[in-house]
């Protein structure tokens, strides 16, 4: 039963790769670039799309994040903090680059960078600008990365899978975990 339902997963997979692709890049790109990669190097996908889709696949959240913020002007949340906005606008305007880039980069600070960057009202043509550099450049290398894992596996691909798998669920359990001590640790204070 297991077996037939991986198949028509990887059967349906197959047939819709790009589409796949595009909505999971929408959803997570960073760890899907190493995967990207990986399927390019073993023949599943072609490279300039896939470079294409994974790149342009973050200014739609990229977008939505900085409306967000700009949205957020609006909430009695943000407007106790208006001060601190306001000096945050002025290190804004002198570091907009570092900013994003450091962002893109951490992987972790960019959702709240891109609502910052709504909250100041820096542009979001020069935002995009920003994204997109460094997307072009970031994908590129998570795209190297994942092809070399595959030259590295060569025909033992599915050995990757298992591996990828098990990073996943070490990967959530850490997170969990942590999630999990620093509750605890709100809760005694």
């Amino acid at each position: 039963m297991i077996d037939t339902f991986l198949q028509s997963v990887a059967s349906f997979l197959a047939s819709y790769k790009y589409l796949f692709l595009v909505v999971a890049a929408l959803l997570e790109g960073r760890v899907l670039g190493i995967l990207a990669g990986f399927l390019v190097n073993i023949k599943e996908l072609a490279f300039w799309p896939t470079y294409l889709i994974l790149v342009f696949g973050n200014l739609i959240p990229d977008t939505l994040y900085y409306f967000l913020g700009k949205l957020g002007l609006n909430l009695k949340f943000i407007k106790k903090y208006e001060e601190k906005i306001q000096s945050l606008e002025k290190f804004w305007g002198e570091h907009p680059g570092k900013m994003i880039i450091f962002g893109k980069v951490t992987m972790v600070f960019i959702v709240p960078i891109l609502i910052l960057s709504g909250l100041v009202k820096y542009p979001l043509a020069k935002v995009l600008k920003y994204s997109i550099g460094t997307d072009l450049v970031l994908v590129l290398l998570l795209l190297g990365i994942g092809y070399f894992f595959g030259n590295v596996f060569g025909d033992n691909y599915r050995y990757f899978f298992f591996i990828f798998t098990l990073l996943i669920i070490v990967s959530l359990f850490i997170f969990f975990v942590l999630k999990y001590s620093s509750r605890n640790k709100r809760n005694k204070n």
